[in-house]
């Protein structure tokens, strides 16, 4: 599903509650309330849902790109170090390694080209 769409988090449940319009997430929200939840409310409104500490309004493709910026790698994913950084392929190799017959066969099952 995608982010263009209004959402309810069910504490309960652990799970998203989603509607194309306030009025329809708290519809299905009414249902889900109804079925899982009896003793809860299940008379929300479209006015009042999104006054919920719960919802979360749909994101602009704007704000989807600022989050996706704030998303970065770990340094230690980025960052060389070790050996990876060190003369070229083979690390402090002086020589690169052996590779038997059997070695070649065996990653050409894998389809890796030695």
């Amino acid at each position: 599903m995608s982010e263009a769409v209004h959402k309810y988090f069910c504490g309960y449940c652990n799970i998203f509650i989603f509607g194309e319009t306030p009025a329809r997430l708290a519809g299905n929200l009414n249902s889900h309330n109804g079925y899982k939840h009896p003793a809860d409310c299940d008379n929300w409104t479209g006015d009042r849902i999104i006054q919920s500490s719960h919802y979360w309004p749909p994101m602009g493709e704007q704000e989807i790109d600022e989050v996706a910026k704030e998303l970065k790698a770990l340094p230690q994913y980025t960052t060389p170090y070790g050996t990876t950084s060190k003369n070229g392929d083979w690390g402090d190799a002086k020589h690169p390694p052996d590779i038997t017959r059997f070695d070649i066969e065996l990653l050409s099952l894998n389809r890796v080209k030695w």
